[in-house]
């Protein structure tokens, strides 16, 4: 119980982190040259890089309201 304790916040930011990296991935309205230099960035603000609160301002107000395309939705028959 304890070592589940301590993992929790472990895998919650690894999943959080997962999600960001997806997010990047899956944004409809990127071209595929913007999802590379996004998510190369992403990496160099993780590994301290780049700053990370930067980045986050930058890339945050380019992300639409759209749902991912019906190809890219899990839930689609």
């Amino acid at each position: 119980t304890g070592v589940q304790t301590c993992a929790l916040p472990i895998l919650t930011n690894a999943y959080l982190l997962c999600r960001i990296a997806d997010t990047i991935e899956d944004e409809p309205t990127f071209s595929l040259e913007q999802k590379r230099r996004y998510g190369a960035a992403f990496i160099a603000a993780v590994t301290g890089h780049i700053d990370s609160k930067q980045f986050s301002a930058e890339l945050a107000p380019l992300f639409s309201q759209e749902p991912c395309p019906p190809s890219a939705n899990w839930s689609a028959s």
